[in-house]
């Protein structure tokens, strides 16, 4: 089987610009997985979690993204816009944008004390935003609410399913899924590029 790291892929691909790790993710979670229904259903957990479809949660992402139109640039955050709820989600149902935005929001968690855990940054990627007095709301660091965008969608399920038996069948799923992107981006490129692996 084909095994492919997409962070490798940042490295070796001069033209990968970071905007398409978003189309990677969208494509994975909403055309792939789902091909692979019987080895793990991904639309009944999103609703789980989410209470909204595959596609459904990655326009809500697109959406965030569209405030800050990342670049992933050393010096972006000297220049970090506020997030304008009102302008930003005006086209959003309310109990989705309340349920969406509250999950990447970090004012959500108490933390009791501070111990070293609380310096691997997990939580800020998981939940990027912090909401101020005033009701404004910014990101913590533009490239963490990238990751939060792109790569936490994965770690974030994971997290979400509660044994090991169902995370494993989703490990398993999204590999599978990752198996069927790449030789797909493969074979439009070349179609006897694949065929030792056919």
């Amino acid at each position: 089987r084909l095994v492919v790291n997409f962070t490798k892929q940042l490295i070796v691909d001069e033209h990968f610009h970071v905007l398409q790790k978003l189309y990677q993710n969208y494509f994975l979670f909403n055309e792939y997985l789902p091909k692979h229904k019987a080895v793990f259903d991904i639309k009944k957990v999103f609703i789980d979690k989410y209470q909204i479809t595959p596609s459904e949660y990655f326009a809500f992402l697109f959406l965030i993204y569209s405030q800050f139109v990342i670049t992933n640039a050393v010096d972006e955050d000297w220049q970090m816009p506020h997030f304008d709820f009102d302008k930003g989600l005006s086209n959003l149902k309310p109990k989705f944008q309340t349920h969406l935005v509250n999950n990447l929001l970090i004012n959500n968690i108490n933390y009791k004390r501070i111990d070293d855990s609380f310096y691997n940054m997990n939580d800020l990627t998981k939940r990027p935003f912090i909401k101020l007095e005033d009701g404004v709301v910014i990101p913590l660091s533009l490239r963490r609410l990238f990751i939060g965008l792109t790569d936490s969608v994965y770690f974030d399920i994971l997290d979400f399913l509660p044994d090991k038996t169902q995370k494993d069948a989703f490990a398993n799923a999204f590999g599978l899924a990752v198996e069927d992107y790449v030789v797909d981006v493969a074979t439009h490129i070349d179609t006897k590029a694949m065929s030792e692996f056919a």
